[in-house]
């Protein structure tokens, strides 16, 4: 499991910074815009809000939603949805936003309310960069006629990039990069729960070159990865064409050959062939990325490489999650992949 995921903090006790202002705005409510660099906490901030506000019952699933517009067009887009939220990815949307978000205030004002203690329900809209000056607008006027029933979150890296007219409604919360100590900190408590062990210098090196939290993360996996993967197989390297090899990983083997020595698109067709035979023989798609970034690690001597080749596995590991169309985006994967070595 990608340790981003698994250290992501769900309960607003464990995010130190604003905590108690969360708390407080949790009871009463308004609507929020969490801004700030990528990769320090807003959307983790958002959930763990609606978590204390709704408990454990806040969690959604994933949906399909058809959405039939004049003209007789129909759009397609995929939300999570709860009993009381609906949380909504923008970078998806952005050439239908405004009928998108029209349609979702109405999902959630002709909703009956199900929680006792609160009398309200809650859209999160993610990665609003890049949100319409149209939907902004139409925004604003939903925004005043449901404030009673309904509050919105929206979670943006640039604060510029919406309307002071939007922005006038809504409470706004400035998520920074966390200082050096408390970097640190975060990254202790990681390793103590992994039973990693680095050195302070080597410690303090790793937080240096972390833009954010998640980059944090993400280089004490790999370091923490590379380690053990050393450990166990100290004299491995990249072999082809052995028969005491097993399928499966002279497969993976073939992938990361022309992964790193066959960029073109002969070779794409191939690795996607290759995929289309394991996963036929029942073979997980998360396994076939997994052993693709063992492979890749173990054979790579640059650290950059190898930080770089886990941030493509963990993006497409979280497309995974969305369970369609697996083959396609492995082949995406192994794509990126390739342009990322051909360009070194």
């Amino acid at each position: 499991m990608l340790w981003n995921d698994k250290h992501r903090p769900l309960d607003m006790c464990d995010i130190k910074p604003n905590c108690s202002m969360l708390c407080n705005l949790a009871r009463n409510t308004p609507n929020i815009i969490f801004n700030g660099p990528e990769g320090c906490g807003k959307r983790t901030r958002c959930f763990a809000m609606l978590r204390l506000i709704y408990g454990r019952s806040y969690s959604g699933k994933k949906e399909e939603i058809e959405l039939k517009i004049k003209g007789k067009k129909v759009i397609q887009y995929q939300c999570s949805r709860g009993a009381f939220h609906s949380s909504l990815d923008m970078n998806t949307v952005t050439s239908n936003d405004i009928h998108i978000l029209r349609h979702q205030f109405e999902l959630l004002s002709n909703k009956e309310y199900y929680s006792e203690n609160v009398s309200f329900k809650v859209l999160i809209l993610l990665n609003c960069t890049n949100l319409s000056i149209s939907a902004q607008n139409m925004m604003r006027k939903m925004i005043d006629n449901s404030q009673e029933f309904l509050r919105v979150y929206i979670v943006t890296e640039r604060l510029s990039s919406i309307r002071p007219e939007l922005i006038s409604r809504f409470f706004s919360i400035r998520v920074p990069v966390p200082r050096k100590k408390v970097l640190i900190e975060i990254a202790k408590d990681i390793l103590a729960v992994e039973g990693g062990c680095v050195s302070y210098s080597r410690l303090e090196n790793i937080v240096n070159r972390a833009e954010n939290i998640r980059h944090l993360i993400t280089l004490l996996q790999t370091n923490h990865l590379h380690t053990c993967l050393q450990k166990k197989y100290p004299q491995r390297k990249l072999v082809y064409n052995i028969e005491s090899r097993y399928d499966f990983q002279m497969s993976v083997d073939r992938i990361c050959h022309f992964i790193l020595h066959r960029q073109d698109g002969d070779a794409l067709i191939a690795c996607r062939d290759i995929c289309y035979k394991m996963i036929s023989n029942c073979v997980d798609e998360k396994d076939i990325l997994l052993h693709v970034y063992d492979t890749l690690d173990i054979t790579l001597e640059c650290e950059d490489d190898r930080v770089r080749v886990l941030e493509i596995i963990e993006h497409w590991d979280a497309v995974l999650n969305t369970g369609s169309k697996c083959i396609f985006h492995i082949e995406a994967c192994i794509s990126e992949l390739m342009c990322y070595f051909s360009s070194v």
